[in-house]
């Protein structure tokens, strides 16, 4: 993100008013400003000493002789507003007030924001509206009479230990050598510019005005620390007292003392640090603690500990810690020696202590558990006097049971089946309970009963004792919240099915923010609305389900950082922090990341070959993740691999205590040495969906089956202690456990189940509370298929090569239903799992959808579904072929949210091109055989080594060339614009400005601008055509696709009857060809902007026609509306290129010439024509290949003209 930031004067210039009012005065005299400085009026709004503002504030101080006069202002949401000068106010009713003129003229903007140039003449002259500097009853008149470049600044700042800076969001510490800059710019009043980046922090310039020089020579601010060039930014070098940090401009490889100009800042004094408080979250999880006096050994921590509270502390408040291990062999416990170079002494007349709820801790650092709600005090301690000389004061937040906060907390669980409390809810209570401050808070969403048309679903508060309803939030009419819940700053935070996260007061279940991660416009499936936020270090991580976008907010709503990862979002995998990192999948590319809690920088990414289906569970030093097969264990600080085992199938998070993780599977619960992967037990039940609790002595979890049971396991031996299971529906229905984790503590045990919509809490009785069941629904109803648009397509006899999941390549014929994929320029991917068994490659993936589970990719032919791999079904000229992705085997084309439609053509001779195979997908050009339709499918995305960052309304794009260019990616960049050509299509990105650093291109987006490559086919009457269409695009639709069809089109009898009833359309009189454009995950008006259709073909059927002035391309939107052009013509040799643009959009094009309409015959009233009267006065309608003009005729239009001109370059 870059942003302007005029930072606040040290001190307020008074502008009481010095003199009485004077009558008709008027005030002439020059002032001399001094560029990229500023001042401050009243502390909080800052201007710039060369504004309009700034020249009446320099002059109120000089006018004679230093006499001066004073003036008031009053700041609005849109800025300073001159209300007096010299006692002479606006009127009340605003009859009269200071008007503002610059050279003579009435100014459009303010004083404040009009910037001077050298020989201006302001004048502030009060009366009514227009009142002059002759006709104004008072006036102000001042000549600039000259702007001094930025002086630099050369003096001391004082900086304090421990402590953080916060600049829009962006934090570090405040010792670094930008804080000292930052710090010298508020002392010193002058103003910079920064770009933030992920990767390196703040990266200043320009600095007092002075901005970067293209040159030659190329001329910018570079940072100098202690007398030489650093080699690190500002944000990562850390300063003392006595430090020289320095801003020099001047090009590259100046000597020192030859800078233009120079800010030099020298640190007088490092101050004591004065402390800390703050709230912060923990789990029950460990982590590995190195020592500062023994940082070679590594010692395994609990985190719901002291040492726990405050190694989180220390990162939320940027200050160091210093401990020792000396007594660890005897106390298995750690001595605090210092916080922040705070350090207690050798004979202890200072020390640090440490107390917990106003207890002293009874042991050493790092033994002393705490809950939440606990006050931890660390205080630093004169011995002689026991006077408190600084403190960190940390009260624990919230105790969880994962090493997130978002998981159910596991506390002490119930040892038997023991009822205490249930109730009954609207409707699925399939939401993981959140314990917080005695209450348990769960959330629902569509029950079984699918009949339902009142359907009520919210998000429930209830006490954790006695189940007696606080309060219910509904969150969005008609939606409701099935992913884990968060808890932070009295907030629980949910995500709705609708793609909105939720802020909810926790004790009143008011709302008090809201703010959508996915486009509201798009229905998200089932499986991509379960991931839940994570509260880490006083920010809220959440990831988006559309398109794997890791998102961080505050803890108030405001958006601080995004990160793509491509893909969709599936299951319950929820982000997790863990020491300084948060870890998260990215699942949809089958990539575990690791991040900076802090800087979001990431640390390292993981691959796997499927979809990550659980949360992030940490501890011991690995990150443990599981997929559907496999159950993983790696290093939590650099990503490598620990161990891999294969399970049963899994959608849950597993558990880990004492070393042991639990998991549940599709035949019940396994326990895994964490160590080794080496599986302990396997206790034998149905399926497990479930997150499994944990306790000291037992682990429980439930199965997802018509009668649902909840067990205790030993966690030891994995032997039964108790159940309980609900009643199975006699209609056919679950009463499953489905996705409602269970959550333990105080000897409870929540947990929500489905079918009779019930919140349990399992633990001592309470006298009254009984079991309840019931409810009916009606059976599941199967929709017939329908039809679904289809896109010509023609396959060239032939073959392609593809590689499975084994790494083996495959010879795939291209005229089989794979080979429709590769044609259409689809990325996929084969399970070549069966091939020896059976010869047959399954497709697992579709342009990065991976198949999860009984959700997965299958394909009809001409309307059903074919047993055999789509490798061995072979084609022929007519077939219909869809492929679809489908949420169970009786899912629908029509029901799926992806489908790829295409009729097909075998091709009679092996010319022209096919796509050019592998998983990576084809260019999508098809056959150039004289068929009357080929098509492209463009994919829009950007290359490897790109990332965009979307800040508001703002994008800001980095690029490593070197790294897309090994990729090979192909790339480019022309002055300010970046080109990327992939997906059969190429993106221009135009930069605002842009920056290198280190190889890396980053900078605003000005514009974004998509074209497609040619489609070329012959045509019976125009000869060889090429198309391409292009458009300006609002944002970056990852994922998006642009289908376009060349072919005849309409024929002219067609288009005559469209336009007959329009006076002023032109008579089609030929037709040289059609071209129809669909998009995928794009909408005009929203994404796209204007669009551009470029046609190539031969000048003979030009010339044919009438020429150049006879050519128009009508424009028939989605919405029936037709747009008429005039188009662009260029003559090129023997070829002429015909260009159209339209404001509204994508949709179809047909170029036509136009001619006189015929003379029409007249015949006698009442006499039939011989056709007429054959045909039975009907006329048998003509089906166009083209969806988009389908249905036009006898509509009534709306027509618009548009002329884009023409050009002659040879006669």
């Amino acid at each position: 993100m870059k942003k302007n930031i005029y930072l606040y004067a040290s001190f307020v210039f008074a502008v009481a008013l010095l003199m009485v009012p004077a009558s008709a005065f008027s005030y002439t005299g020059n002032v001399t400003l001094t560029q990229g400085m500023t001042f401050s009026l009243d502390g909080t709004h800052v201007e710039s000493t060369t504004s309009g503002l700034g020249a009446l504030e320099n002059f109120s101080h000089t006018y004679d002789n230093g006499t001066g006069f004073g003036y008031e202002v009053t700041y609005y949401s849109w800025g300073a507003f001159l209300d007096a000068i010299n006692g002479v106010s606006s009127a009340s009713d605003w009859s009269e007030y200071w008007n503002f003129y610059v050279n003579g003229n009435a100014s459009d903007v303010g004083a404040s924001s009009y910037e001077c140039t050298a020989g201006d003449v302001l004048v502030f002259a009060y009366g009514p509206w227009g009142a002059n500097e002759t006709t104004a009853s008072d006036v102000v008149n001042i000549t600039v009479e000259a702007i001094h470049p930025f002086p630099g600044w050369t003096d001391g700042v004082m900086m304090v230990n421990g402590t953080a800076l916060d600049v829009d969001g962006h934090r570090e510490s405040n010792t670094t050598a930008f804080a000292a800059f930052h710090e010298a710019s508020q002392v010193g009043n002058f103003s910079y510019d920064y770009t933030y980046y992920d990767e390196w922090g703040f990266f200043v310039g320009p600095v007092g005005g002075v901005d970067y020089t293209p040159g030659p020579p190329q001329k910018y601010w570079q940072f100098w620390y202690n007398g030489a060039p650093s080699m690190t930014g500002m944000s990562g070098v850390q300063v003392k007292a006595g430090d020289v940090v320095e801003l020099l401009y001047g090009p590259d490889g100046m000597a020192y003392g030859d800078a233009e100009y120079a800010v030099s800042i020298t640190i007088d004094d490092m101050l004591a640090f004065p402390g800390w408080e703050g709230t912060v979250a923990l789990d029950n999880s460990t982590f590995l603690f190195s020592p500062s006096e023994n940082p070679g050994a590594e010692y395994l921590v609990n985190n719901d500990t002291d040492l726990g509270a405050l190694v989180q502390a220390s990162g939320a408040g940027f200050f160091d810690l210093y401990t020792s291990d000396m007594y660890y062999a005897t106390y298995g416990t750690f001595s605090l020696e210092g916080i922040a170079h705070t350090n207690q002494t050798p004979t202890w007349s200072y020390y640090w202590a440490v107390y917990i709820n106003d207890d002293y801790a009874p042991t050493g650092l790092g033994g002393n558990r705490v809950e939440t709600g606990d006050v931890v005090r660390f205080t630093y301690t004169e011995y002689a006097t026991g006077a408190e000389l600084t403190h960190v004061n940390i009260t624990v937040g919230n105790v969880s049971g994962t090493a997130d906060t978002t998981g159910p907390a596991h506390g002490t669980g119930p040892n038997t089946a023991t009822i205490r409390w249930q109730t009954q809810v609207e409707e699925a209570p399939d939401g993981s309970p959140l314990l917080y401050d005695g209450k348990v808070y769960i959330a629902t969403w569509p029950d079984m009963f699918f009949g339902e048309t009142d359907e009520e679903m919210y998000l429930y508060s209830f006490d954790a004792s006695t189940g007696a309803l606080g309060w219910k939030n509904t969150l969005a009419d008609g939606y409701g919240s099935v992913a884990p819940l968060a808890v932070g700053a009295d907030k629980i935070f949910a995500r709705g099915t609708n793609g909105v996260l939720y802020a909810v007061n926790a004790v009143s279940g008011a709302t008090v923010w809201s703010t959508p991660l996915d486009d509201p416009a798009v229905v998200i499936p089932w499986s991509q609305v379960n991931s839940g936020p994570c509260v880490w270090n006083n920010r809220l991580f959440v990831l988006s389900a559309l398109n794997g976008t890791m998102n961080v907010f505050t803890l108030d709503g405001a958006l601080m950082y995004q990160k793509e990862t491509g893909g969709t979002i599936e299951y319950f995998t929820t982000p997790v922090g863990y020491g300084d990192t948060v870890y998260f999948a990215g699942n949809g590319t089958h990539t575990l990341y690791a991040i900076d809690d802090l800087t979001y920088q990431e640390r390292w990414n993981v691959t796997t070959q499927e979809l990550i289906r659980s949360s992030p569970v940490c501890g011991g030093g690995n990150v443990y993740f599981s997929t559907y097969d496999s159950l993983f264990a790696v290093n939590a600080i650099d990503g490598s691999p620990g161990w891999a085992v294969p399970i049963n199938g899994t959608t849950g998070t597993p558990a880990l205590k004492d070393g042991f993780l639990y998991v549940g599977e599709t035949d019940g619960l396994h326990c895994y040495n964490a160590a080794t992967g080496a599986e302990e037990w396997h206790f034998s039940s149905a399926k497990v969906s479930v997150s499994p609790a944990t306790d000291a002595a037992n682990v429980y979890f439930a199965t997802s089956n018509a009668a649902g049971t909840v067990y205790a396991l030993d966690a030891v031996s994995g032997g039964e202690v108790w159940h309980y299971t609900q009643t199975a529906p006699s209609d056919g229905n679950w009463a499953s456990f489905y996705s409602s984790s269970p959550a333990t503590a105080d000897g409870r045990l929540y947990i929500g189940g489905e079918y009779y919509n019930n919140v349990y809490c399992f633990g001592p009785a309470i006298p009254g509370v009984t079991p309840g069941g019931g409810g009916d629904g009606p059976d599941p109803v199967s929709p017939s298929p329908p039809s679904v648009p289809l896109t010509s397509l023609t396959l060239t006899p032939g073959t392609f090569t593809t590689t499975g999941e084994s790494g083996k390549t495959y010879n795939v014929s291209t005229t089989t239903a794979l080979g429709v994929l590769n044609a259409a320029g689809l990325s996929f991917g084969v399970d070549d799992g069966f091939y020896n068994e059976y010869g047959s490659l399954f497709v697992d993936e579709i342009g990065g959808l991976a198949n999860s589970g009984s959700s997965g990719w299958m394909y009809m032919v001409n309307g059903a579904s074919p047993g055999s791999g789509a490798n061995t079904y072979t084609l022929t000229t007519g077939d219909e072929v869809v492929w679809y992705w489908s949420e169970s085997m009786s899912s629908t084309p029509a029901a799926s949210d992806h489908v790829y439609g295409y009729k097909v053509t075998i091709a009679a001779t092996t010319g022209g091109s096919s796509g050019d195979g592998g998983t990576g997908g084809g260019t999508g050009d098809t056959a150039a055989t004289g068929s009357s339709t080929v098509g492209r499918l463009s994919t829009i995305g950007l290359p490897a080594g790109a990332s965009l960052t979307i800040d508001h309304n703002r994008m800001v794009l980095s690029i490593d060339m070197a790294a897309a260019a090994a990729a090979g990616e192909n790339v480019a960049m022309e002055q300010n614009t970046f080109i990327v050509t992939r997906g059969g299509a190429t993106l221009f990105i135009r930069f605002v400005d842009y920056k290198v650093v280190g190889g890396i291109i980053s900078g605003q987006v000005e514009s974004i601008r998509v074209v497609t490559l040619p489609v070329g086919t012959d045509l019976p009457d125009a000869g060889h055509v090429t198309v391409t269409v292009g458009a300006v695009l609002y944002s970056m639709p990852f994922g998006a696709q642009i289908i376009t069809s060349l072919g005849t089109g309409p024929s002219p009898e067609e288009l005559q009857d469209l336009l007959a009833s329009l006076s002023d359309a032109p008579y089609p009189a030929a037709v040289a060809c059609a071209v129809d454009v669909s998009e995928i995950h794009l909408v005009n008006g929203e994404d796209i902007g204007a669009a551009i259709v470029t046609i190539g073909m031969d000048e003979s059927w030009v010339r044919a026609h009438g020429g150049a002035k006879s050519l128009y391309i009508l424009h028939i939107g989605n919405d029936g509306n037709v747009e008429i052009i005039v188009p662009t013509v260029r003559f090129e040799g023997s070829t002429v290129c015909i260009e159209a643009e339209s404001p509204a959009g994508l949709s179809s094009f047909v170029l036509i010439a136009a001619g006189e309409p015929p003379v029409a015959d007249i015949t006698s009233e009442g006499e039939e024509t011989p056709e007429a009267d054959a045909a039975g006065g009907e006329t048998e309608p003509t089906q166009t290949p083209f969806p988009a003009l389908a249905g036009l005729a006898g509509a009534g239009l709306a027509i618009a003209w548009r002329s884009t001109g023409y050009d002659r370059k040879q006669n």
